[in-house]
């Protein structure tokens, strides 16, 4: 069977009730869709399970693989057996017809193949989810209080909506790994996670990894909810669990910007909608 689409989350002691609007967005769908939950915890969640039907999958792995690892076991199963594939984090929540947005805009959009949401936080202000391919500086940066100004502009242009408009459409770097559009028509071997990764930066090495292939855009008409935890800021194993990522990221893909990162963030660029359907 060939689903219009489909989707994969990865669980980590995640209460039911939680993924519960999710599941019924799906339910209620009249698309073709299936859902598969990678469940990382410790002990398998019965609820996920007795809710098994032919629109939803769960795996339960039995240990913290990470989220990429998780989500590899995911693309494993669904490889091209639908039009398209969405990465979804556990913590987000989507408008009720966020399914059918996705369809219309990879279906009527030749040129697309990898693309991703506006992002809100829950409070409805935007989260800075579009970003340039990261030196060292702009990690460190990063752990700077947004009080003390010194080397905004530094700060400004590795985040990109904060100068550019967030409302149009727009061709990036790096987008958030909350939500990832892509056709499932992409070899395999693209689209894994580094198993390296087990949190923090593999989103970003994602995005490095598909960029020579394709173009990740950015649509702002699809607008999802995300909650932003920003874990390694509040507290310290996260911190080092972030630098270790860091470590990995740039000793895989250098230290300093080569041509071709620096040229990947010197292309963002705005697209018409219109520029999108063809290939031409």
């Amino acid at each position: 069977m060939i689903y219009d689409i489909t989707a994969s989350i990865v669980l980590f002691n995640n209460n039911f009730n939680e993924l519960k609007p999710i599941i019924e967005l799906v339910n209620n769908t009249n698309l073709n869709i299936k859902l598969v939950f990678i469940d990382n915890s410790k002990r398998e969640n019965k609820d996920f399970k007795i809710n098994t039907n032919h629109k939803f999958q769960y795996i339960h792995t039995g240990k913290n693989l990470g989220y990429g690892k998780g989500q590899n076991e995911a693309l494993k199963i669904i490889h091209y057996k639908s039009k398209f594939h969405i990465f979804l984090s556990s913590d987000i929540k989507l408008e009720k017809n966020f399914f059918y947005q996705v369809n219309e805009f990879m279906s009527n959009n030749q040129k697309v193949f990898v693309s991703a949401p506006k992002i809100l936080n829950y409070n409805n202000s935007l989260q800075f989810s579009l970003r340039n391919f990261p030196t060292p500086l702009d990690l460190f940066l990063r752990l700077i209080p947004k009080k003390i100004n010194l080397f905004q502009k530094i700060k400004n242009k590795y985040e990109i909506q904060k100068t550019y408009d967030d409302n149009k459409f727009l061709s990036v770097p790096v987008v958030s790994g909350a939500v990832v559009i892509f056709k499932n028509k992409i070899d395999l071997n693209k689209i894994l996670f580094d198993k390296r990764y087990f949190m923090y930066m593999e989103d970003v090495d994602w995005c490095r990894k598909i960029k020579p292939y394709y173009e990740i855009y950015y649509n702002p008409e699809i607008v999802i909810y995300h909650k932003q935890n920003a874990s390694s800021k509040k507290n310290i194993f996260m911190f080092f669990a972030h630098l270790y990522s860091a470590f990995k990221y740039f000793n895989k893909w250098g230290w300093f910007l080569d041509r071709t990162t620096l040229s990947y963030n010197n292309s963002i660029k705005y697209v018409a909608k219109s520029e999108l359907k063809n290939f031409n």
